[in-house]
């Protein structure tokens, strides 16, 4: 089985939050998300990490517009899900 794990985005974080004992100096973590491909079923795509209509988007809820505001994720353009999927000759 092959496994692909793509960067969709990067958001800033206290290192404190993620680390039990880190200090409060911002850290850029990767947004992944991953795709495989599995012998009988074929591709399989999990997650799909952050994309333009997540952090832009008209129909996002409160929560999701919160988390984007008090994260300002990054997007990766080069790594966005349909880039991925069309370097492997797939498709939604």
């Amino acid at each position: 089985m092959k496994f692909v794990f793509a960067n969709s985005a990067w958001v800033n974080a206290a290192e404190r939050l993620i680390l039990r004992g880190g200090t409060w100096q911002s850290v850029r973590l990767r947004v992944r998300y991953g795709l495989f491909f599995h012998p009988a079923a074929g591709p399989v795509l999990v997650d799909t990490g952050y994309t333009p209509e997540a952090l832009s988007g008209e129909r996002r809820g409160r929560m999701l517009r919160l988390y984007g505001a008090l994260l300002k994720p990054q997007l990766n353009a080069d790594e966005q899900v349909l880039s991925v999927l069309r370097r492997f000759g797939l498709s939604p």
